[in-house]
């Protein structure tokens, strides 16, 4: 049997249980060769059909939950202060690292098209 076939079996059987009847011998009569599989399955359906039993909550339980659903929510919290702007001592080493690796790049292109990189290259 396919897996289609049987969970509209079992589809039709639940819903027949909610409705207060049991298919389980109609839908064995209809399906024969599947009652081996089926069998096992709507027994358990109607085991869990009997187990489970409508709950209403309790009249104290509503208005509290209702209370608490109705209520002004609470103020959200304030967002995290900005980072502080850095000093002007952490802004002059940044700068002075700026013109240290400026001025290297500058001697590493000055040297690479003087000829001393040919040098170099030759000398390996």
């Amino acid at each position: 049997m396919r897996t289609r076939e049987l969970a509209d079996l079992l589809s039709a059987h639940a819903e027949g249980l909610n409705a207060g009847r049991d298919l389980a011998g109609d839908l064995l009569a209809k399906q024969p060769e599947a009652a081996p599989t089926l069998q096992p399955l709507l027994g358990l359906a109607r085991r869990a059909q009997a187990a489970l039993r409508p709950v209403e909550p309790s009249a104290a339980f509503v208005s509290t939950l209702k209370a608490q659903l109705t209520r002004p929510a609470a103020p959200a919290p304030a967002p995290a202060p900005a980072a502080a702007r850095p000093s002007w001592v952490v802004l002059a080493l940044a700068g002075v690292g700026g013109l240290i690796s400026l001025a290297s790049a500058v001697l590493f292109v000055s040297r690479y098209f003087s000829g001393g990189a040919r040098r170099m290259r030759t000398a390996l």
